[in-house]
């Protein structure tokens, strides 16, 4: 009810760039298909705590079979479609596009495991875990007024590798943690984690409309906001599953503390595979 009226008041009324375009219903059918057939699968991986399981193996066909359609509805309609694929020729939509699956992957998986964290093996209530994570959100805040000015002076690149190192020296100290480890220590990590959330995700965000025409750039957010989303609930499922499958069958504390190191682990190998399509990104110190 409030954020209604501010955005009639404050958001821009502005012509459709391709009044021509048609309501592409299969291809939403099948993108829909494609991506929940692909998180639920991994959801019943989190259930049988391994990957190794028949409905896994039958989501994961379903998804499959469900994106081949969808290329060939691209190709049928000579990419008239949702999301066209053609997208994908453009450098920077398809990096961003890797990146940002990624990024959302280990941000975001970390952050479903964190309270949990903090209420099973610390002891902590749910409002004593929100507040254990008011540091990573401070930091969040300090660094998102800079990120603009920095991507217009040197780019998306260097923004988002340098981001990278920040995220993986506030994500490499999780996976030491134990009970005795001072909250001092990780709500300093947690401010450092922070930090660099910005610069990952608006960089890669920002870049991935770089080189497009005006037409394209609807469906280009279309297609971002579904690798974010179906991102964001990857790397929540995959580290469920991971924390689950290391905690199996055990009891003591000690290997429970091992889980959620692990999905902290499988975090930050996440974010080493997003310098990959960061070297791609816009670079305009090369360009001056």
């Amino acid at each position: 009810m409030i954020a209604i009226p501010l955005m009639h008041k404050t958001l821009p009324d502005f012509k459709p760039f391709n009044q021509a375009s048609k309501l592409d219903l299969m291809g939403i059918i099948l993108l829909s298909l494609l991506s929940g057939a692909f998180i639920y699968g991994v959801t019943k991986a989190a259930s049988y705590q391994t990957f190794f399981n028949p409905e896994t193996y039958f989501w994961m066909f379903i998804g499959l079979a469900a994106t081949l359609a969808y290329v060939w509805h691209n190709y049928r309609t000579n990419n008239r479609t949702v999301v066209p694929l053609i997208l994908f020729r453009y450098k920077q939509f398809a990096a961003s596009s890797v990146g940002l699956f990624l990024a959302n992957m280990a941000i975001m998986g970390p952050m479903f495991l964190l309270p949990l964290f903090f209420q099973n093996l610390r002891g902590m209530s749910a409002i004593q875990a929100a507040l254990a994570l008011a540091p990573q959100g401070v930091g969040m805040l300090i660094t998102r007024p800079f990120i603009g000015k920095m991507i217009d002076q040197i780019g998306a690149k260097y923004v988002v590798l340098i981001s990278l190192v920040l995220s993986i020296l506030g994500t490499l100290p999780l996976i030491f943690v134990t009970a005795n480890t001072s909250m001092v220590f990780i709500s300093i990590v947690l401010f450092i984690r922070g930090m660099s959330v910005g610069g990952i995700n608006l960089p890669l965000m920002s870049d991935a409309y770089t080189g497009l025409s005006d037409e394209q750039i609807p469906e280009a957010s279309i297609g971002v906001n579904i690798i974010e989303n179906v991102g964001s609930s990857f790397g929540t499922a995959i580290i469920a599953t991971v924390v689950a499958s290391v905690m199996q069958n055990t009891v003591t504390s000690a290997t429970h503390f091992s889980g959620y190191q692990a999905g902290f682990l499988v975090s930050a190998i996440t974010l080493a595979f997003i310098f990959l399509p960061g070297l791609f990104l816009t670079n305009k110190r090369y360009i001056k």
